[in-house]
């Protein structure tokens, strides 16, 4: 399964929030035992400058714990493009299910 895309842009320093709704074959994934990881590393490069996961700015919610609620403080090293990839992991099976690409302004 090839990974979903999404892009943003958030100024440096601000909070950005997002909820994401994990589905597969029409059927609400259960996320409540997933390790998440979520990681940022400056374009064209794999240095991660920005970690997060759970308890530390992702949140497992819904009625059928399948959302990705993401609150979290930007703070990166500087203004630019960056790239991002969220991770879940359950059991000992990993997986990334969203890239993309975010402008720090």
């Amino acid at each position: 399964m090839q990974p979903g895309v999404f892009n943003f842009v958030v100024v440096n320093g601000d909070t950005w929030k997002k909820v994401f709704t994990f589905i597969k074959n029409g059927v609400p994934m259960d996320l409540s035992a997933a390790t998440v990881l979520f990681d940022v590393a400056p374009k064209g490069t794999r240095d991660i400058v920005f970690t997060f996961g759970n308890g530390n700015g992702c949140t497992i919610i819904g009625a059928d714990n399948n959302k990705l609620s993401i609150q979290k403080d930007f703070i990166l090293p500087s203004r630019g493009q960056y790239v991002f990839r969220v991770k879940i992991t359950i059991g000992s099976v990993g997986q990334t299910f969203i890239v993309g690409n975010i402008k720090i302004m």
